[in-house]
């Protein structure tokens, strides 16, 4: 019984550190972000202030995953539906997509960590922003879908969207 109380006292201190890592990881990246959001003013350049954009995106989707694991009971893993959704919604109403395409996201209630979730992130965000920017010009309907499904213990992810497509000389 003793063993057993000792055992829950450490469990809830460790649980209790990451919890203030997590938040003191999404604070710190929510300091970078200001910052280059101050920096952002100061440029003429179109493209450095593309580039200062895109990176505060970049740096929104890492935070969001530290803003969950904060504020869940447990500290390590993160739902993976629940996350994509608040990420997808977050860069559909950053270029004002919200209120006139349509979001289907088709993702099971899988719990993943956070090493495993950073990358999910980042490829998500690279390509619906990229969906956003470039798809949409000529397109009064828009729509992105994600969907994720389990095969044989392993998830398939599918990022698509309606827009315009790439042109036929595109190479990669």
């Amino acid at each position: 019984e003793k063993s057993k109380r000792a055992l829950e006292e450490k469990n809830n201190k460790i649980e209790t550190l990451m919890r203030e890592l997590h938040h003191r990881v999404k604070n710190n990246l929510q300091v970078i972000s200001s910052l280059m959001g101050l920096q952002y003013t100061k440029l003429h350049d179109q493209e450095a202030r593309k580039a200062v954009d895109e990176g505060k995106k970049r740096i929104r989707a890492m935070s969001l995953i530290h803003q969950k694991l904060y504020q869940k009971e447990e500290v390590t893993k993160i739902n993976l539906q629940d996350y994509i959704q608040n990420l997808v919604k977050e860069l559909a109403d950053s270029y004002g997509f919200s209120s006139k395409g349509t979001l289907r996201v088709e993702v099971p209630m899988i719990n993943m960590d956070a090493d495993s979730m950073l990358p999910i992130g980042l490829i998500i965000n690279e390509l619906v922003n990229n969906a956003f920017k470039h798809a949409y010009h000529a397109t009064d309907e828009p729509l992105i879908f994600i969907r994720v499904q389990e095969d044989r213990l392993r998830y398939k992810m599918k990022i698509g969207d309606n827009g315009v497509g790439l042109q036929e000389d595109f190479e990669i």
